[in-house]
């Protein structure tokens, strides 16, 4: 299977933006008014809540459970963790260097770009969009070791997401790693990866094998 051309990607992002569900938001109080540094700790209240969640429902599997696929074209819940660890890793680095340059603002209101939007409706529990081949899973058998990488970028994200408060999350600006014509602020990338999180947790926790006999 090829992976997605540019108008391709243009014309999902479209349909997620004119025909989905809404995007996936903070919790309600987090809105076009909150200010950056309680909206960083909604992020982080959440990523600790993913963590827990993720470790419980691996703790279910069977290290066979664990990376056993779901059909022809279903993946295991260890292939679900890895696909999330690649799409990490294309957005820390740039993150990572676009907070340390992120001049310090007080009181800033978060605001989410357009394309920041699309992308939580794409990639959000709502979504639908298909996964580009580059955020493919690696290899049939990740095994535990994709869950100890989840967990490591969680605390990183984490330390990036403390590290960020103070800062202007919404006029800090760079380019989307996977999609390069488009922009994104610091606020959308935050919001995208706990959203992304969160659509693949809970494909997670539906497989967890009912109790055995």
């Amino acid at each position: 299977q090829r992976s997605p051309n540019r108008s391709q990607v243009r014309l999902w992002t479209m349909r997620a933006w004119l025909f989905e569900a809404p995007y996936d938001r903070p919790p309600a109080q987090y809105n076009r008014s909150v200010r950056a540094d309680d909206f960083l700790d909604g992020v982080i209240s959440r990523l600790e809540q993913q963590k827990a969640r993720l470790v419980k429902a691996a703790a279910a599997f069977s290290d066979e459970e664990w990376d056993a696929s779901r059909g022809k074209r279903g993946w295991s819940a260890s292939q679900i963790v890895d696909h999330m660890n690649l799409a990490n890793g294309f957005y820390f680095e740039p993150m990572r260097r676009a907070v340390e340059a992120a001049p310090e603002r007080q009181g800033v209101e978060v605001a989410f770009s357009w394309f920041g939007k699309v992308l939580q409706k794409a990639s959000g529990p709502t979504g639908k969009a298909p996964s580009p081949k580059k955020l493919w899973p690696r290899t049939e058998r990740p095994g535990r070791a994709a869950l100890d990488t989840w967990m490591s970028d969680a605390d990183a994200l984490l330390k990036l997401a403390q590290d960020a408060k103070g800062k202007d999350l919404v006029r800090t600006k760079l380019t989307n790693p996977l999609v390069g014509i488009f922009r994104m602020n610091l606020a959308d990338c935050f919001q995208l990866l706990v959203s992304h999180n969160e659509r693949h947790i809970a494909q997670v926790e539906r497989r967890v094998p009912g109790p055995k006999a």
